[in-house]
């Protein structure tokens, strides 16, 4: 026991490292990071209410996997991936933040984001639409994404 303990200390100082004694601590990697993004809607007409509704269905769809093949419904396609990215005016501001390709992992649409249920006269198209979208990124990001501001 003595032998092995020294023997860890002759390996410790040659090394210039020594094992954590805080294994709580131990580095095991970083999480993959999960953006929300939330809009409250307000469409000025019933026409412009059922185009956001077929946006939505189309983000709710491309945020689903795809069945491959008609008589093997086992096998399915990855979602759609996206880029996410802020533009204000027609102005692209990419370094406010930086996310990695992603995938959509969630779509909520709601129809009462006013409190309470609102329609244009005579329709069933809403009047105020709620949007959340979180999504997922793809790959973890690394000190290496911030070399050029380091």
């Amino acid at each position: 026991s003595a032998i092995n303990s020294s023997l860890g200390v002759i390996y410790d100082q040659t090394t210039g490292s020594i094992a954590n004694p805080h294994i709580t601590a131990a580095f095991v990697g970083v999480p993959l990071r999960t953006f929300s993004f939330s809009w409250k809607l307000a469409p000025e007409s019933a026409q412009e209410s059922q185009d956001l509704k077929k946006i939505i269905a189309i983000l709710k769809g491309r945020s689903l996997p795809k069945l491959i093949g008609s008589s093997a419904k086992f096998l399915m396609s990855y979602p759609d991936i996206c880029k996410p990215y802020l533009i204000v005016n027609g102005t692209m501001y990419n370094e406010l933040f930086k996310i990695k390709p992603c995938a959509i992992v969630d779509v909520v649409a709601d129809y009462t984001a006013g409190g309470q249920p609102s329609f244009f006269q005579g329709t069933g198209a809403p009047t105020i639409i709620g949007l959340s979208i979180t999504m997922k990124e793809l790959s973890i990001v690394t000190r290496d994404d911030y070399k050029d501001e380091l």
